[in-house]
């Protein structure tokens, strides 16, 4: 039942991520009169980050003391 939330804890690390590539790759190269769109991805990447945060928690939570265990992932 756990690994059903693998994506989201993916998602929890890599929308962060993906704002800096898209702010640093797309928005500062070509959009730099627009400060205020680099402002509004990054905190809408780290607040839906934090609701996945909170979601996956209040799963575990809810499904009692279970570990998070995913597969091996050999190319970490």
């Amino acid at each position: 039942m756990i690994q059903e939330y693998e994506w989201a804890i993916w998602a929890i690390f890599f929308l962060p991520l993906g704002s800096f590539l898209v702010i640093s790759l797309i928005v500062r190269p070509f959009f730099n009169s627009f400060p205020q769109q680099s402002s509004l991805i990054t905190i809408l990447a780290i607040g839906g980050s934090l609701g996945l945060s909170i979601w996956t928690l209040q799963s575990v939570i809810a499904e009692g003391a279970v570990p998070v265990g995913f597969g091996s992932h050999e190319w970490i």
